[in-house]
């Protein structure tokens, strides 16, 4: 979820809509008239015409300013496997809570609870490029550049250049302040349990080079588990990982994790 100070905004992926909450002191109050489903909008706004078989997901929320940023995954037939492009969505916030579409941008395929990382005028935000598969990645793999002026999305997003060491479909993705980017990528192993990781470290002036140098290869490994996530501190300079059924925070130049198992905070 994301919030501007006086409304609680939520998206998810089973129901695909923006649910809204007013935020009165301590409490959320649901306001079930604002929530927006998001196929309609799609189909409303980005001449997109889905039938009753497609599923649009809602993958990733961001409030910025008085603008609400979502990024939504679409299955053309329903399921797991056949993906259509994705959709950058923008909204005004109105006074009242309420959601009115401002601009669109059509971008890569199944972002998969993805965050939207800010820097400058642009959003950069990974995609998985298909169905997830055992023991292999998707072509279409990428991390887009969606470019804001004057208000509004740039409707062409910029697919990143791939440095020739970068291995595994982008999964994840954070971008400080100072310009340091931060990126997982994984793939599910060919025995269907487990995972094969890599973090990297590089620059968003990198990021957005025709030519990239190869990104610094910070993590990999080997992990039990089907997820991953990363987050990273700016002023503390901690990078946190998921990785599988673990949980890892490298502090300040340290090469060595400490590790948690996930089920030890259930």
């Amino acid at each position: 979820g994301s919030n501007s100070g006086k409304y609680l905004f939520a998206t998810g992926y089973d129901l695909g809509q923006i649910g809204v909450a007013e935020i009165a002191g301590g409490s959320l109050k649901d306001q079930p008239s604002l929530t927006v489903n998001l196929k309609n909008c799609i189909n409303d706004n980005c001449s997109a015409g889905y039938g009753a078989k497609t599923t649009v997901h809602g993958e990733g929320i961001a409030v910025r300013g008085d603008k609400l940023y979502l990024v939504a995954s679409v299955n053309l037939e329903g399921g797991y496997d056949n993906y259509d492009n994705g959709y950058l969505l923008q909204f005004n916030i109105k006074d009242n809570g309420s959601l009115e579409f401002n601009s669109y941008t059509r971008v890569g395929k199944n972002a998969d609870q993805v965050r939207l990382s800010f820097y400058n005028d642009s959003v950069f935000i990974p995609f998985i490029g298909g169905m997830q598969n055992y023991g292999a990645g998707n072509a279409e793999s990428r991390i887009d550049v969606v470019k804001i002026s004057n208000g509004q999305l740039n409707t062409i997003s910029q697919a990143i250049k791939k440095p020739e060491n970068v291995k595994c479909d982008f999964r994840n993705l954070k971008i400080l302040p100072n310009g340091t980017a931060y990126v997982m990528t994984y793939n599910l192993a060919a025995t269907g349990s487990g995972m094969d990781a890599h973090v990297y470290k590089t620059t968003v002036s990198n990021l957005m080079s025709e030519n990239p140098k190869n990104w610094e290869e910070i993590v990999s490994g080997q992990y039990e588990g089907w997820f991953g996530k990363l987050d990273a501190e700016y002023y503390t300079k901690r990078l946190w990982l998921e990785a599988g059924d673990k949980l890892q925070v490298y502090t300040d130049g340290s090469t060595k994790p400490i590790v948690w198992n996930a089920k030890d905070f259930s």
